[in-house]
């Protein structure tokens, strides 16, 4: 049985080189298993379908479920995806934030990551170490949670260790991130949303109720 690399972060005292490691690792097709601000995840790079797969395996996922995607600015997000003018009002409210929201995807997004679908779901997270970890790999990281599918999520890199050390598929790596400074971490994913663009209105549906609730969702859109 292979086993996980296990790498230790230290936010307090950024190592470069680790998070180039991890940022290297992702671009080369390995599917790393990183804590967010959110629940754990599964990372690799988009580009390629080989990678995508392999997520598609260790999460033992239907593959007609498409994958979420991180990205650390607008600017990735509209490479990869068309965003209009009325998406862009929410955008600027939610993000950085646990808030995914869905998107018709550009051409070379592949469909293997969207399901065959035209659409494609996006977040900046709001976390030191994923932006790090973004400004590193200068390109969009797939962010789907790092568990069964319809299994419980996980917020420490001990539990999720546990459940895949026997599994055929694993992540790679496992990265766990340590931190004078404890952050909460929640634990449910993101919020999904998609945006209804009609002109000079739009309006929000959720398609599911994560972390950030319908009634924080709407302080939020309504306090900025």
């Amino acid at each position: 049985m292979v086993i996980m690399e296990k790498v230790i972060i230290n936010l307090d005292v950024p190592n470069k080189a680790e998070f180039e490691y991890i940022a290297d690792m992702i671009k080369q097709g390995k599917v790393i298993a990183i804590p967010t601000d959110t629940v754990y995840g599964l990372a690799t790079s988009i580009k390629s379908d080989i990678n995508i797969k392999k997520i598609f395996k260790i999460k033992q996922r239907d593959e007609r479920k498409a994958i979420p995607v991180l990205v650390n600015s607008i600017d990735m997000a509209k490479s990869i995806a068309k965003i209009s003018k009325g998406e862009m009002e929410i955008i600027q409210k939610v993000w950085p934030g646990p808030i995914s929201i869905l998107f018709v995807k550009r051409k070379k997004v592949s469909n293997v990551l969207t399901s065959g679908k035209d659409t494609v779901m996006l977040r900046i997270p709001n976390d030191k170490f994923l932006n790090i970890l973004l400004d590193l790999t200068n390109e969009p990281i797939t962010a789907t949670s790092a568990n069964i599918s319809g299994e419980n999520s996980f917020i420490n890199a001990e539990d999720l260790i546990a459940r895949f050390e026997k599994e055929k598929n694993q992540p790679d790596i496992v990265v766990k991130v340590i931190s004078a400074e404890q952050k909460q971490h929640k634990n449910k994913p993101s919020t999904l949303i998609t945006i209804l663009d009609k002109g000079r209105d739009t309006a929000i549906s959720i398609i599911r109720e994560g972390c950030i609730s319908e009634e924080e969702l709407l302080r939020i859109l309504n306090n900025k």
